[in-house]
């Protein structure tokens, strides 16, 4: 006997994926797994994709960090340090060079490498 395919929308896979992961999953994270190919879709008009259930219901959505943001000195390049506490100290680890950043001003330092950054 033929097995029938079962096609749901992008709402209801969404659903089913935040059901099985334990987490909020978007109706974007959806659209991107079947413009990835991770699961199998069927355009059904200019607007409407369909997805295969079976692929959504197979699909584990992994929780991946937990929302905060960086602040902008851990986004530093590797050899540039922090020399003390108050944040606004650097030092490159190759040349030795060291630079400041002032009260509420980016850090902006242009030149060769390996100090071609901005920091804002």
């Amino acid at each position: 006997m033929a097995h029938k395919e079962e096609w749901i929308t992008t709402k209801e896979a969404a659903k089913i994926l935040t059901d099985n992961s334990g987490h909020p999953v978007s109706t974007g994270f959806v659209r991107r797994l079947g413009s990835d190919q991770k699961v199998t879709t069927k355009q059904l008009d200019d607007r409407t994709k369909l997805y295969l259930k079976s692929d959504i219901e197979a699909y584990t959505v992994k929780k991946r960090g937990d929302g905060s943001v960086r602040p902008w000195y851990m986004r530093l390049p590797k050899h540039v340090k922090l020399l003390n506490s108050s944040s606004i100290w650097f030092q490159c680890e190759i040349c030795g060079q060291k630079w400041s950043r002032g009260c509420n001003t980016p850090l902006a330092f242009i030149g060769s490498y390996p100090h071609t950054m901005i920091i804002s």
